[in-house]
């Protein structure tokens, strides 16, 4: 199966997912409070004690601390203190945290790894402002480097950046300003969620916010005072000490295949999605659009962080006798990882393009659903397909197939409140490209 590869990267946010509540702005006394919110557990006696952050999804954050000449020792200082604060209580149980302090070089002081809590409070208490340029695209590059060494599926991978200034240094090194947006593609393929933290005026946003795929990522801050970081603890909060749905949507078939020959049953419509997040059950979210699936109404399974979710469409049949499934015999795999799609189980047919069965990645989970007035074959085909594949014939349909609707649809996926959605529409927009029907966006 040939795949049209464009950019399709869309985060897909559910519930609580911009307006956080640091756990840190819970004080003494407030312990009833902190642990009513999402998230935070207070710790020690009620007079005394700390507000904490209780979140369980696995996460590994890269700090890129800026410790330029611009910042200044006294401006240091601050950065360093609230550095510490967020490591003290307020990143997700079970993180591994690593530290590149960069200037015109890049020190990769501590890499990825699991802390003593005391002891990650010394280190941050001890770092120190050395002055320097600003190395900002080496200091992308090295990180890119650690993250894809340390990768594990299981755990979301977020760079968090500090810096005052546009990437600067000396004529001999390219000068200023400079730009760290050529590792624009590399940092979205990765699935790296860039964070910057953009200190003061000094910094322009065209040479770095590209990075970043949300708008909520790039998060600007006055200046160099205790009172201008507290501001931007709540945004932090979401990113440190997630509680909520968050998914990306990662490929998209929105029409299929007119004319078939024999052995291609499997060009069906499918969306696959990345949870990023905490673990979901499919029966807790809602689809409107390209699918439709009442919430309640799916089947009760499971999505844990780093798995994929794939709804299909289990019905049609393009010769009346072969089984619609997709197949991810050609997907990206790697044997001594298997990442990113578990091909273990079919490693015969692994990337060969003659292969005429399914394949299904072993860290996925695949819902079949009905097709608009054609579910006469949905069930059977869940049936055969194979373990980690689930029945949502009675509870997901897709829309329509015509012609029309690969270069115009949408899908809205949504729980109890917040509803967020991709609208793609190729025609007359310039924007997206024309697809051709049986292919994917991915």
């Amino acid at each position: 199966m040939k795949i049209l590869m464009t950019t399709l990267v869309v985060l897909i946010c559910l519930i609580d997912m911009i307006s956080g509540q640091a756990c840190s702005n819970f004080g003494a006394g407030q312990s009833v409070n902190c642990n009513a919110a999402s998230a935070c557990q207070w710790t020690g006696s009620a007079s005394d004690g700390q507000c904490n952050c209780a979140s369980e999804v696995k996460l590994d954050i890269l700090f890129g601390i800026d410790t330029s000449g611009s910042i200044g020792r006294s401006g240091f200082q601050i950065q360093k203190q609230f550095v510490k604060g967020l490591v003290d209580d307020g990143v997700a149980n079970g993180t591994r945290i690593g530290f590149y302090m960069f200037n015109t070089v890049i020190n990769r002081t501590k890499e990825l790894q699991f802390w003593d809590k005391t002891v990650l409070g010394a280190f941050a208490e001890g770092m120190w402002w050395s002055g320097g340029w600003t190395n900002t695209p080496q200091l992308i590059s090295y990180g890119l480097e650690h993250f894809a060494a340390t990768f594990d599926a299981e755990r979301q991978q977020i760079f968090l950046i500090i810096t005052d200034g546009n990437p600067c240094l000396p004529d001999s090194q390219g000068g200023c300003p400079q730009t760290a947006c050529q590792y624009k593609t590399q940092v979205f393929q990765a699935g790296v969620r860039v964070v910057v933290i953009g200190v003061g005026d000094g910094l322009n946003s065209k040479y770095v916010k590209c990075l970043t795929q949300s708008d909520s990522d790039w998060i600007p801050v006055s200046g160099y005072s205790e009172a201008a970081f507290a501001t931007i603890l709540g945004s932090l909060s979401e990113v440190l000490c997630p509680v909520s749905k968050e998914f990306k949507v990662t490929e998209v078939k929105a029409s299929r295949k007119s004319t078939y020959s024999l052995t291609d049953s499997r060009l069906t419509r499918f969306v696959e999605v990345y949870n990023s997040g905490i673990d979901f059950n499919v029966s807790d979210i809602g689809i409107t659009g390209l699918i439709a699936m009442t919430r309640g109404q799916g089947p009760a399974v499971t999505v844990t962080q780093s798995q994929y979710l794939v709804f299909y469409d289990a019905s049609e049949a393009p010769l009346g006798t072969a089984m619609s499934t997709p197949t991810c015999h050609l997907c990206e795999w790697s044997q001594t990882d298997n990442r990113p799609c578990d091909l273990s189980a079919c490693s015969t047919w692994a990337g060969n393009k003659a292969y005429t069965g399914t394949c299904f990645c072993g860290n996925s989970i695949y819902i079949a659903c009905r097709g608009a007035g054609t579910a006469a074959t949905c069930s059977q085909n869940a049936a055969l397909s194979g373990s980690n594949v689930y029945d949502g014939c009675s509870a997901c349909e897709f829309s329509s197939d015509a012609d029309q609707i690969k270069d115009n649809w949408d899908i809205t996926f949504s729980d109890a409140t917040m509803i967020d959605t991709v609208d793609y529409g190729a025609t007359g927009t310039g924007s997206w490209i024309s697809v051709i029907p049986g292919y994917s966006l991915e």
